[in-house]
């Protein structure tokens, strides 16, 4: 079962987004927002409508060649973006993410969530995630928050060095 990656809330290293300036969060100073654990990745801003569509008319292209590639499934990653950044909004994310959703179905690809697990409910019943994909539950002690909701049909990606500092009992 091959799942591709695709990071729909934050751009690819390297990537070019200039020509599509309101489809990024934006600090005070109108500079674009880049996560600190990834600094060359810029956030993307789902707050407008406007905004969805544009990041959707990249990342959909992503999409589709995931399925042109013969992927099973794909993963959307950074859905938790409106938890790490306070100007995202969670209605502007979880409508982006049900617009993943709409277009990775369409192409026959099951889509996975990808953390994010006080999302875990709505995710599935609502925008229609098919499994989820999730880093570190363990260490955060949220596995059943994805559990509960996805049974069997989650992917667990545990790091070492977060396991040892976590307190597992």
């Amino acid at each position: 079962y091959n799942v591709c990656y695709v990071n729909g809330f934050q751009t690819q290293p390297g990537s070019d987004w200039s020509d599509r300036p309101s489809a990024l969060l934006r600090d005070a100073a109108g500079d674009p927002v880049r996560d600190p654990d990834w600094p060359d990745e810029i956030i993307l801003d789902p707050s407008t409508a406007s905004a969805r569509a544009s990041i959707l008319e990249v990342v959909g292209l992503v999409i589709e060649g995931c399925a042109d590639d013969g992927f099973d499934a794909l993963e959307i990653d950074n859905l938790d973006t409106w938890t790490r950044f306070d100007a995202i909004s969670k209605d502007g994310a979880l409508a982006l993410a049900s617009a993943y959703v709409t277009a990775a179905h369409d192409l026959g690809l099951a889509i996975a969530q990808k953390n994010a697990a006080e999302a875990a409910r709505p995710a599935h019943d609502d925008l229609g995630f098919d499994f989820a994909v999730v880093e570190e539950c363990g260490a955060y002690s949220e596995c059943a928050a994805y559990t509960d909701v996805y049974g069997s049909h989650v992917l667990q990606i545990e790091y070492p060095d977060s396991l040892a500092e976590a307190d597992l009992s």
